[in-house]
């Protein structure tokens, strides 16, 4: 009995200061409203949840991959010089268009 006792004094000062912390943060009201709503709960789960979605894992992970994926490939698939500066290509309009995927990774 005595450990749920401490386990809510712990959920309910943990809350306050997660509480304190959305209130200084700079995201907009509706968020704010929402993840305190899920704080109040939830304490340790959303807690987590709030700092995965702040944090931007999974995009630096997934950004991260592409990055070593396209470096890894980038001599793989090599652009022949007469098509890139063939005049029909050049005053088409997407002369810049060209240079940009054969620059970035050729798609």
């Amino acid at each position: 009995m005595e450990y749920f006792k401490w386990l809510a004094v712990f959920q309910a000062v943990f809350s306050i200061i997660m509480i304190f912390y959305l209130f200084n943060n700079s995201m907009d009201a509706t968020a704010k409203l929402t993840w305190l709503f899920l704080i109040m709960l939830f304490p340790i789960p959303a807690t987590i949840m709030l700092w995965y979605t702040q944090k931007n894992i999974g995009h630096r992970m997934v950004q991260r991959r592409s990055e070593e994926l396209i470096e890894a490939t980038r001599g793989m698939l090599i652009q022949d010089e007469d098509v890139i500066n063939d005049k029909d290509v050049i005053s088409s309009g997407t002369a810049g268009l060209c240079r940009y995927l054969n620059k970035s990774g050729i798609w």
